[in-house]
């Protein structure tokens, strides 16, 4: 009979031989990528992550890191906190890639700061001129993606269509409004919008949107952390709301890619389809020509919150340029991949 010593040794020799295993394929993942390699790959994601419809997650899956970031997320768990706690911090530093993590979200950082400010006056001036380059951008990923699945099989066509579809209906739902903001419904918002934000072509803000509570939590963190900035100690009551809101994020984003993870070890060309259909579907909300309508103005305290609904183009001049715009920025992307394809061959 094995007694319960020699399991809890078994235990820790598994753990040990997992975090080997995990430290070794990061240093060669390592060599493969540069520290500079994935500080690029941030700003791209950064980059999208500042343009409303548009998903972070779409930018890693199209610049091939999207296992390796679920992967990595994924691996903040109690293994991680039992490697901490016992003091074996290059072990944990490995299992949890931060090799890879701290350069990406120093691109992602740099980018959005850098970004956000020229993408508001973009995005308000010269809107269709940026949605077009998105849409097209976006349409030549997916079909990138689509090259890297079996598509001869009928559940893959299945699995991309289902996607496709949700996703389109998903952009597509009005905002929510007349929330209560009790913390039990923050909770399942920061799950639900984290979640977004890790699919390809699904934003986690737009969600924030539908579901009525973007611009209350966007402006209750910002008070929280300008009151904390300037010495002051915010209200309870929005310490708490920020405090479950940003745990409902935590249990989403780790459960959430765990799940991705297994899925993506065990059912890789069925889930590549799904999320590609993600990506495809969400194409609706970068259709370059949009009409504003205002859902509420701003105030003094208060953001605008408006919805751009798709309309026809106005005239074919616009149509014209608009869709030149778009097939270029498409033509741009897949000309850069195959020269990347061809010059690793």
């Amino acid at each position: 009979m094995t007694t319960q010593s020699e399991n809890t040794d078994l235990q820790n020799a598994d753990c040990n031989d997992y975090s080997d295993n995990a430290e070794r394929n990061s240093s060669d993942e390592q060599k493969k990528m540069s520290f500079f390699g994935v500080f690029v790959r941030g700003l791209l994601m950064g980059s999208a992550d500042a343009v409303p419809g548009v998903s972070g997650g779409t930018i890693a899956l199209i610049v091939g890191i999207y296992q390796r970031l679920i992967t990595a997320i994924s691996h903040f768990d109690l293994h991680l906190i039992k490697m901490l706690c016992t003091f074996q911090i290059r072990k944990a530093l490995a299992y949890a890639d931060i090799g890879f993590l701290f350069p990406l979200i120093c691109g992602i950082g740099t980018a959005l700061v850098a970004v956000l400010s020229s993408m508001n006056y973009l995005l308000t001036e010269q809107r269709l001129y940026v949605l077009s380059v998105f849409f097209g951008l976006i349409a030549a990923s997916c079909i990138l993606v689509l090259k890297r699945i079996h598509l001869h099989k009928v559940s893959s066509w299945i699995l991309f269509a289902l996607g496709a579809v949700f996703a389109f209906w998903l952009v597509g739902q009005p905002f929510m409004q007349g929330s209560d903001h009790a913390n039990s419904w923050l909770f399942v918002c920061g799950m639900i919008a984290i979640c977004a934000m890790v699919l390809p072509g699904i934003s986690g803000s737009y969600i924030l949107l539908i579901l009525g509570e973007y611009t209350f939590m966007s402006g209750l963190i910002k008070q929280t952390v300008s009151e904390l900035l300037h010495g002051q100690f915010p209200a309870s009551e929005n310490l708490i709301s920020v405090a479950v809101f940003l745990c409902g994020c935590v249990v989403g984003i780790i459960g959430f890619t765990k799940i991705l993870k297994i899925l993506l070890a065990k059912f890789e060309q069925t889930t590549l389809a799904t999320l590609c259909g993600f990506m495809a579907g969400s194409l609706r909300s970068l259709w370059p020509f949009q009409e504003k309508n205002i859902l509420q103005p701003a105030t003094e305290t208060t953001k605008e919150i408006a919805h751009y609904i798709n309309v026809p183009p106005a005239d074919v001049q616009m149509a014209i340029v608009a869709f030149s715009i778009a097939i270029g920025a498409m033509a741009a992307l897949l000309i850069i991949e195959y020269a990347a394809r061809k010059r690793d061959k």
